[in-house]
């Protein structure tokens, strides 16, 4: 079994959000990501339930056939 763990993408940063949104450049980083991991045939997709996660997970997920993913929150 392989294990890929990514960081989320950069966020929108706000004083007043602890769940910002990724910027501009954090979805361009997401795109990044699934284009580096095209090639790997992943088994699941997992994410934090934070948006910046999830929207980092998001293009992977689609490229995968849309399937989605899911969120795991560990609290």
């Amino acid at each position: 079994m392989e294990l890929i763990l990514i960081r989320h993408g950069l966020p929108v940063r706000r004083d007043d959000s602890a769940d910002p949104d990724l910027s501009a450049e954090g979805h361009d980083q997401s795109r990044k990501v699934a284009d580096w991991l095209a090639h790997e045939g992943a088994d699941a997709v997992w994410s934090s339930p934070m948006r910046r996660a999830v929207q980092t997970a998001q293009p992977f997920a689609e490229r995968r056939g849309g399937a989605g993913f899911d969120s795991l929150d560990l609290g």
